[in-house]
C-alpha cells in the first residue's frame, strides 16, 4: 500500500489502536463471564460469549479480505516464484531471520502476559482486573502514536530497540516492586509494548522491500507466513511454562482445594506468578532488543534500498500501464 515508512507507521498506528480495542475486549469479556471465587462454577456464559466473539471476529476478517486489495502492479506484473526458490529467498534473508528471532521473543512475552494478568490480579495484588488492565493499556495506547515521534528521531529499528528495553525494564521491575507499586512497572512496560504492537509490521515491510530487490517479486505473504510458522512455538513454550512453573512453586489449584478457588497462595506461588509475568517476559524483551543490533536495514543501506525500490516500482507501474494499453 505504501513505500514510505512514515505512511506505514501511520497506517499501523490506526491498526494498532483498533487492535488494542480488540485486545482489551479480549480481557474484559472473559473476566466478565468467567466464574468468580465463591460462585457456582457455571462455564456456560463464558462458552457462549466465546462463540459470539468467534463469529464477530470471523465476519470482520472476511470484511477486510473483501475490501482491502493489493496494488495491481504486484498482482498482475509480478510472476509467482516456484516454492523451492521462494523458500530459499526467505531463509537466506538475514534481515528476516534477525527480525523473526526478535519477534519470537515478543510473542513469548505476549503469551505469558496474556496468560498471567488474571493471576496477578486475583492472587498477588488481590485487586480488580480492571485496574491492572488500565495500568497496562492506557500507557500502551499513549505509546502507539508516540512511536511516530521516536521513529523520526531514531529510525524504525532504533525506536523498536528503545521501546523493547523500556518494556523489559518495566516487566523486570514487577519482580522487585512491592504490592501496588508493581503497577508502576506495568505502566512502564505498557508504554514499551507500543513498539512490538506498532513497529514490528513496519520492519517486516522493510524486509519485503529488500527482498523485492533480490527476487524481483513483492512477497510480504511469504514472510508473514514463515514468521507465523517460526513464532508459533513461542506460544507453545508459554503454555508449557505456566503450569510447569506454577506446579514447581506449589500453586494451590482449585481441584486441590475441594473445587474452591484458593486466593491465599503460598509465598512460593506468588514468586512463581511474578516470574511468569515479570522476569521471563522482561528478559525476553531485553534479548529482543539485543538481537536487533544485527538488523541490517538502517542508515545508508536502508536509504539505498528505498531509492532502488522506488525505481523498481516505477518500472512495474510502467509495465502495468503498457499492458493495459496493449
Amino acid at each position: 500500500m505504501s513505500e514510505s515508512d512514515s505512511e506505514r507507521n501511520g497506517l499501523q498506528i490506526s491498526a494498532s489502536l483498533f487492535g488494542l480495542l480488540g485486545m482489551i475486549l479480549g480481557f474484559l469479556i472473559p473476566d466478565f463471564f468467567r466464574p468468580k471465587a465463591g460462585a457456582a462454577l457455571d462455564f456456560l456464559p463464558l462458552q457462549i460469549s466465546m462463540i459470539v466473539v468467534a463469529v464477530v471476529s470471523m465476519l470482520l476478517i472476511l470484511a477486510t479480505t473483501l475490501k482491502v486489495k493489493e496494488r495491481p502492479e504486484f498482482t498482475k506484473v509480478d510472476k509467482p516464484i516456484p516454492l523451492g526458490k521462494a523458500l530459499k529467498f526467505t531463509f537466506t534473508s538475514k534481515s528476516f531471520l534477525v527480525l523473526v528471532a526478535q519477534n519470537f521473543m515478543s510473542i513469548l512475552m505476549q503469551a505469558l502476559i496474556l496468560g498471567m494478568l488474571f493471576y496477578l490480579a486475583d492472587y498477588v495484588l488481590k485487586m480488580s482486573t480492571m485496574l491492572i488492565l488500565l495500568a497496562v493499556f492506557v500507557p500502551l495506547i499513549i505509546g502507539v502514536p508516540v512511536t511516530a515521534l521516536l521513529r523520526r528521531r531514531l529510525g524504525v529499528v532504533g525506536a523498536q530497540q528503545l521501546l523493547l528495553v523500556i518494556a523489559g525494564v518495566g516487566l523486570c521491575l514487577v519482580m522487585v516492586l512491592p504490592g501496588p507499586w508493581m503497577l508502576a512497572g506495568l505502566v512502564l512496560a505498557g508504554f514499551g509494548l507500543s513498539g512490538p504492537q506498532t513497529l514490528t509490521n513496519v520492519l517486516f515491510a522493510q524486509v519485503a522491500d529488500e527482498d523485492e530487490l533480490r527476487s524481483g517479486v513483492r512477497r510480504e505473504g511469504a514472510f508473514f507466513g514463515v514468521n507465523a510458522l517460526l513464532t508459533k512455538p513461542a506460544q507453545s513454550i508459554a503454555l508449557a511454562l505456566i503450569p510447569f512453573v506454577l506446579e514447581a512453586t506449589q500453586f494451590v489449584t482449585r481441584d486441590a482445594n475441594n473445587g474452591e478457588i484458593f486466593l491465599n497462595q503460598p509465598g512460593s506461588a506468588i514468586f512463581g506468578i511474578k516470574v511468569l509475568l515479570g522476569l521471563i517476559p522482561g528478559i525476553a524483551m531485553l534479548i529482543g532488543a539485543l538481537i536487533l543490533r544485527w538488523f541490517p536495514l538502517r542508515g545508508a543501506y536502508l536509504e539505498k534500498v528505498k531509492t532502488e525500490l522506488l525505481e523498481l516500482h516505477a518500472k512495474k507501474h510502467a509495465q502495468l500501464q503498457q499492458g493495459r494499453m496493449d
